[in-house]
C-alpha cells in the first residue's frame, strides 16, 4: 500500500495517512500521493467534504529530515555547484517544500469542508497539515509540538497557516521560540483545536460532523471559507513566496547542514545548551 491510501464513503473523501512507522514523513512522494488524493476529491461532484487522519496513533513528525540532510549533504559536494555560486539547496528540497505550501494552501483554499482527525504526535510541518484543516477534532492523547529552532530553521509555512486564522501572532511565537510540546487540551484552548473527542466517542462526533455539514448548503460553506478570508485582508500569494525564500534560504547555510547530519547520527546542535538554574525563576 501506498504512503497515503484514500477512499470515498457516501459523499466523504477520507485520506488516510498511512506511514506510521516511518512517521508520515512530509517527503515528496508523501506529498505527491497526498496532493493527487486530496486534488481528486477537491473536483470530484460526488464529494462533498474531506477528512484526513493516520491510519495509527502517529499523525505526522514534519519534514524528513533524513533526506533533507542527505541531500544537502551531497549538494554541498558538488563542485559545480559551489564553483557557480548558486544556493547549495537542491532541486529536490526546493521541490519539496513547494510541495509541502500548496498542499496547505489548496486545504486553506479548498471550497469543500475539510476535516483533521489527530490522534497521537504532531511535530513541525505535521502541525500545518494537521491545524490547516477548516475542522480539527482530537483525542486527548494527541500533542503538537514545533521544534524547527533546535535544528536552525524556523516554521515559516506552519507560521503561514496558522496565524491568525487559528492562533494569535504572540501565542505561536511563544510555541516556537519555546519549542514546547502542548497537549491536546492546550491546543484547544489556544484555538488549534476545536473540538477533543475520548476514543469512543470519536466515530460518532465526526460522523455528527459530517452529517451537519451534509446538511448544509455546499454554496454557504463555500462562500463561509471565501468570505473568511477576505476579511482576515492578507496577500497569500506574496506571504507564501516570503515563507518559501525563508526556509529555503536558512536550509543553505552550513550550522543548518551540520546540525541537520549532526542529529542524524544522534548528536545535538552546538547551540543545544542544558539550563540548571540555581535559584527560582517565578520567586515562589
Amino acid at each position: 500500500m501506498g504512503l497515503v491510501v484514500s477512499y470515498k464513503e457516501k459523499g466523504l473523501g477520507v485520506i488516510v495517512l498511512n506511514n506510521p512507522e516511518g512517521g508520515n514523513l512530509l517527503n515528496e512522494g508523501f506529498l505527491n500521493q497526498f496532493k493527487q488524493a486530496f486534488d481528486q476529491f477537491k473536483h470530484s461532484a460526488d464529494v462533498r467534504a474531506i477528512l484526513y487522519r493516520s491510519s495509527e496513533s502517529v499523525f505526522c513528525l514534519g519534514m524528513d529530515l533524513g533526506k533533507v540532510s542527505n541531500t544537502l549533504e551531497k549538494k554541498a559536494e558538488d563542485a559545480r555547484a559551489a564553483a557557480s555560486g548558486k544556493s547549495s539547496v537542491s532541486w529536490e528540497i526546493r521541490k519539496s517544500i513547494a510541495l509541502y505550501s500548496d498542499m496547505v494552501a489548496d486545504i486553506y483554499e479548498c471550497p469543500k469542508p475539510v476535516i483533521a482527525f489527530v490522534r497521537g504526535e504532531v511535530k513541525a510541518g505535521g502541525f500545518g497539515l494537521a491545524c490547516s484543516a477548516d475542522i480539527v477534532i482530537a483525542t486527548p492523547e494527541a500533542s503538537f509540538e514545533l521544534s524547527e529552532v533546535i535544528f536552525g530553521l524556523i516554521p515559516a509555512n506552519v507560521m503561514l497557516a496558522v496565524m491568525g486564522l487559528r492562533i494569535l501572532p504572540q501565542r505561536l511565537k511563544y510555541l516556537v521560540l519555546s519549542s514546547k510540546r502542548i497537549s491536546a487540551a492546550e491546543a484547544y484552548a489556544l484555538g488549534l483545536v476545536d473540538e477533543i473527542v475520548e476514543k469512543e466517542n470519536a466515530e460518532k462526533t465526526l460522523r455528527d460532523i459530517v452529517k451537519r455539514l451534509f446538511r448544509s448548503s455546499p454554496e454557504a460553506l463555500t462562500e463561509t471559507k471565501r468570505f473568511t478570508r477576505v476579511l482576515l485582508d492578507t496577500n497569500m500569494d506574496k506571504a507564501r513566496s516570503l515563507a518559501q525564500e525563508r526556509i529555503l534560504g536558512m536550509l543553505g547555510e552550513e550550522r543548518v547542514k551540520e546540525a541537520l547530519a549532526g542529529f542524524m547520527e544522534g548528536e545535538v546542535p552546538p547551540w543545544f545548551a542544558s539550563f540548571k538554574p540555581g535559584t527560582s525563576l517565578t520567586g515562589l
